[in-house]
């Protein structure tokens, strides 16, 4: 197999000369989310990708709005202290991370303050408590799943999301997936088909083909996922967390969350294969899940007979349908109700069922800061009170985490 090219660097180091052109000098003074550096000039604001706060450069403008603009880096000034080199040589290629030139400690900084800036400025939570973002163990090596793209050879996406590179070894990945990835490089992708490669938690790998606005192709396998000491039996193409050691993490802080609140009644709303609901069952009289997905919900209820967990009831079935009769079977001062949704982030409906019920405890876990803030918006309107924000590096090196909400009445 011939070996792939190194790409160089794609910023220049501090103190390179800049082509000429038209350009401007910035300060750098923030990090949007997203990972985007802010400068300001003449009242415009600048995002530049691949900078620090506290570095100023040399900034050739691309594109520009009537508020804001954007632009690339032609050469550094001064490098932040907490710049690294990228362990990645893809980095600023591939579109997969955002934050590998940032030392980890600052990573974590930097998005909690942007999870603690879009609760107040899209949620209006002024002074909202957030903690610290509770740090991944591995900040490399942890995904469980990747996705290669097409057409032709399969490869990561390239950033901007033009194109694909076909890299063959991924910074995040396990790696028995990266062990995987040169024979899953060999053969070509058609159209926008996707090539998705998950690993179990004993290292054993699956792939299987996306094909969008078909569904997936070909028969679905099953994992053995092993969380919080339970052997769960998951397919390979319903949804399950990237991160085991931040999954597991979380589920403790879950579950000490919940145990301060006192419910009898935990209702897991879009629970997917089940995984909080069956590692909390044994803390609660009764829990019951909602899941749209009818084969991870189908999985939900073998494990849950399989481990004797006979509290354990699962609903297959969209939240915003389901939601409301469950609540109305459920005492609202013993009943806490966990959202976990999708990107979109809740129904109407759903946060409407919730205004009327009242469950004493909302717990919600969300991927998407400007999503949840929306959400919590609505929740808080109805009387309830966010008691904090935990945020969990789920994904290191990119600008993306989970952010657990606490909402009591």
């Amino acid at each position: 197999r011939k070996a792939m090219p190194t790409p160089s660097h794609p910023l220049p180091p501090a103190g390179a000369s800049a082509p000429p052109g038209d350009s401007v000098a910035l300060d750098i003074t923030d990090l949007a989310y997203g990972g985007e550096g802010i400068g300001r000039r003449q009242g415009l604001v600048v995002f530049v990708p691949l900078v620090i706060p506290g570095e100023r450069v040399v900034v050739a403008p691309e594109q520009r709005a009537a508020r804001y603009a954007r632009g690339r880096v032609l050469e550094r000034l001064t490098d932040s202290p907490d710049r690294r080199d990228p362990p990645c040589p893809w980095f600023g290629v591939c579109g997969g991370c955002q934050y590998q030139h940032l030392a980890y400690p600052a990573q974590l900084q930097a998005k909690r303050k942007q999870i603690a800036d879009i609760l107040e400025r899209i949620g209006g939570l002024r002074g909202a408590e957030v903690e610290p973002m509770e740090p991944s163990p591995a900040p490399a090596g942890y995904r469980n799943k990747i996705t290669l793209h097409g057409p032709g050879r399969p490869g990561f996406q390239a950033a901007g999301g033009r194109g694909s590179i076909p890299i063959d070894r991924c910074l995040l990945a396990e790696d028995a997936l990266n062990a995987a990835l040169p024979d899953a490089l060999a053969a070509p992708l058609q159209g926008r088909d996707r090539l998705v490669l998950r690993a179990a938690s004993g290292g054993s790998v699956c792939r299987y083909l996306e094909r969008p606005g078909c569904g997936g192709a070909g028969p679905d396998e099953w994992l053995t996922e092993t969380i919080a000491g339970l052997d769960l039996r998951v397919p390979a193409r319903a949804f399950f967390q990237v991160n085991r050691a931040v999954l597991e993490r979380l589920l403790g802080r879950l579950e000490a969350v919940l145990a301060k609140a006192g419910c009898s009644t935990l209702i897991d709303a879009y629970c997917g294969v089940g995984v909080f609901a069956l590692g909390l069952a044994r803390r609660f009289e009764r829990c019951l899940g909602i899941e749209s997905q009818a084969l991870a919900a189908a999985a939900a209820r073998e494990n849950a007979r399989r481990l004797g967990l006979e509290a354990c009831r699962f609903y297959p079935g969209l939240t915003e349908r389901l939601l409301p009769d469950l609540l109305r079977t459920s005492s609202p001062g013993r009943t806490c109700v966990l959202l976990d949704p999708p990107r979109a982030g809740c129904a109407p409906r759903v946060l409407q069922a919730l205004a009327r019920a009242r469950p004493r405890c909302v717990v919600y876990l969300s991927c998407v800061p400007p999503v949840l803030a929306r959400d919590l918006k609505a929740l808080l309107a109805a009387g309830y009170r966010l008691e904090r924000a935990i945020p969990f590096d789920m994904f290191p090196q990119t600008a993306h985490g989970e952010v657990l909400a606490i909402l009591s009445q």
